[in-house]
């Protein structure tokens, strides 16, 4: 479902669904150079109580995870979340519909909640990235016709599109956050690679850019996945201040981890493996 790196590159720790339930996660931790598999508890800091103390569904009825798709805060003390749930159709809408579909900030006890400047007549969040200091954060909501991209102030609850903040007028169909928090790496329907400012607004076209952005820990590099067609891919690094794209894996149909193209990929800290999952773990060692 979902797997990621140590700092120090010595475990990938994934999640995954046992096959007793579909409501809870478990979590594995993958040591890298023993090979070993150790079943821990979640390393990520994520209460699934917080629902009953703010009196609203889980995600999970709609099939959301929400400590992997970012509705809590790293540190665990925030959580964004839409409080209306239709229970026939399994459907964020509103409670009332004059009042529309709302997006809520509060804290991890419950206690404290801010309703923010968003609504709308249907929809969820599908995705969640908060900036390092968790005072503002990202998300994607929608319904019918694809998400869009917000960015809400924790503590003032003021809600902006990426379209009002910045000049980029494209459709956001994938989105990564620096690591800096400075800059949001967007790519549109036509797999071009939009750079926009944070802090400007202002927005940059790359060259055609392929899926999948992921950032490198140092900010300099954008990996992505560019399709050869339908079991035959690239994996590719966008060199950020150059604009030069490099191959770094390629992936066909003979390779028995091979499968369909997929943003299930997570490159380690220092860019010289990558874990691929979807049936099953594997770990690759790049060659420079």
């Amino acid at each position: 479902m979902t797997a990621f790196w140590s700092d120090d590159e010595r475990f990938i720790y994934y999640a995954f669904l046992p096959t007793t339930t579909y409501e809870i996660l478990s979590w594995a931790a993958f040591d890298v150079s023993t090979h070993v598999t150790t079943i821990i508890s979640s390393p990520l800091k994520y209460d699934d109580h917080v629902w009953q103390r703010l009196d609203t569904v889980n995600p999970r009825r709609l099939g959301i995870f929400p400590e992997l798709q970012g509705y809590t805060s790293p540190s665990g003390n925030y959580v964004t979340y839409v409080p209306a749930i239709d229970t026939v159709t399994d459907m964020f809408t509103p409670t009332d519909p004059s009042a529309g579909v709302e997006v809520w900030i509060a804290d991890s006890s419950g206690r404290h909640r801010t309703r923010t400047s968003f609504s709308a007549q249907a929809g969820m969040i599908y995705q969640a990235i908060w900036f390092k200091d968790e005072s503002k954060v990202i998300f994607s909501f929608g319904y019918e016709g694809g998400p869009n991209v917000y960015i809400a102030d924790v503590k003032s609850g003021q809600v902006m599109s990426l379209q009002d903040m910045s000049d980029f007028e494209g459709i956001e169909v994938e989105w990564a956050l620096s690591p800096d928090d400075t800059t949001l790496a967007v790519v549109d329907q036509s797999d071009n690679l939009w750079l926009v400012s944070l802090e400007t607004g202002k927005s940059t076209v790359a060259k055609v850019f392929g899926g999948c952005p992921q950032w490198s820990k140092d900010g300099k590099l954008l990996y992505h996945i560019w399709s050869l067609g339908k079991k035959e891919y690239l994996f590719r690094s966008y060199d950020v201040a150059s604009g030069d794209i490099s191959t770094i894996l390629h992936k066909s149909k003979q390779d028995k981890f091979a499968s369909n193209p997929s943003c299930s990929f997570a490159f380690s800290p220092s860019g010289n493996k990558i874990v691929l999952w979807g049936a099953g773990l594997w770990l690759v060692e790049l060659r420079r």
